[in-house]
């Protein structure tokens, strides 16, 4: 007669973290989704704004701050917000915005380097800002 009545709570420990890890993944995954829709939203109003406003690129990236409450977007480096201007041609010039933030994953303190590089970008047409 075998006694196994102890064997369930032995697979149970070896699967366990196999599964909770995949689940923080997948919300972690779904998390980074969900801050690139953020910085797309904010970076096509910062675009909107900016063609009406030529030259006002530093309430522009304020704006696009202000729009963003992603998790760490205050610290140096982490959220960084160009703008860029094309020279004139016929009449117009486009102004190129774009937003990257780094998002770190909760596992960043496991592995010091999981961190994911979401972009956004949006090029606005500048009508009537050169001759």
């Amino acid at each position: 007669m075998k006694h196994t009545s102890g064997q369930s709570i032995i697979e149970f420990a070896v699967i366990a973290p196999l599964l909770i890890i995949m689940l923080l993944g997948t919300v972690d995954f779904a998390l980074a989704f969900s801050n690139q829709m953020a910085l797309r939203s904010a970076v096509a109003e910062g675009g909107y704004f900016i063609a009406q406003h030529p030259g006002r690129e530093a309430i522009a990236e304020q704006r696009i701050r202000e729009r963003l409450e992603l998790p760490g977007a205050a610290e140096p480096g982490r959220l960084i917000v160009t703008f860029t201007t094309s020279s004139c041609m016929s009449g117009r010039q486009d102004t190129t915005v774009e937003a990257i933030y780094r998002h770190e994953f909760w596992f960043s303190s496991v592995l010091p380097s999981a961190h994911v590089t979401l972009r956004s970008g949006t090029t606005v047409p500048q009508f009537g800002s050169c001759s």
